[in-house]
């Protein structure tokens, strides 16, 4: 379990500073300057900034493995992506913000929309959420009936135990919610 060999080396009491995966990448810097540093890096020095780019390509990567083990869960549970009804919790790229830049729940609702997943999405710093100029519907509540619930941001304002309580099949992409019907990462 990843979680937990994360949580066991935090109990290191010195030299140990935590990365924690998630879906994706977002924001106004961190997907984008690290490309101009390895531009530079290769214009300037003429070498390559593997690592810089190895750590771009696997977050690019992240939002398709989201919606590829989403529907995995889904076939695991008799049901296929293709009509399902997936509610995204957490639309931001940071918790508890409004901002949506870079966000990797653009890509993950592209991709599950050009799947057939019936889309929906709660956010509470998000009233209004549009992937490709089609409006995605807010649902009123993070625990809407769905064949999937995905907890794509953790923000403070969520009962994270109701919602796993409630949710039919959450797929947690956060490491915050454990439970019978709860799948991390």
């Amino acid at each position: 379990d990843l979680w937990d060999a994360i949580r066991c080396a935090a109990t290191k009491p010195f030299g140990f500073q935590a990365f924690y995966p998630g879906p994706g990448v977002g924001g106004h810097c961190i997907p984008i300057d690290p490309n101009y540093l390895s531009y530079k890096v290769r214009a300037e020095l003429n070498y390559p900034f593997r690592f810089v780019e190895l750590a771009q390509e696997i977050n690019s990567r992240m939002p398709g493995y989201v919606v590829d083990r989403a529907a995995e869960l889904l076939n695991t549970h008799a049901k296929p992506l293709n009509g399902a009804r997936v509610l995204l919790l957490g639309v931001t790229y940071k918790r508890d913000i409004a901002d949506q830049r870079e966000s990797p729940a653009r890509p993950i609702a592209r991709k599950l929309l050009q799947r057939g997943a019936a889309l929906s999405y709660h956010d509470p710093f998000v009233d209004n959420w549009q992937v490709d100029g089609r409006d995605i519907p807010r649902a009123a509540s993070p625990v809407t009936p769905a064949d999937l619930t995905i907890l794509l941001q953790a923000h403070t304002g969520y009962d994270l135990a109701d919602i796993a309580a409630k949710s039919r099949l959450l797929f947690d992409t956060r490491g915050k919610i454990s439970g019978e019907s709860v799948y991390p990462l």
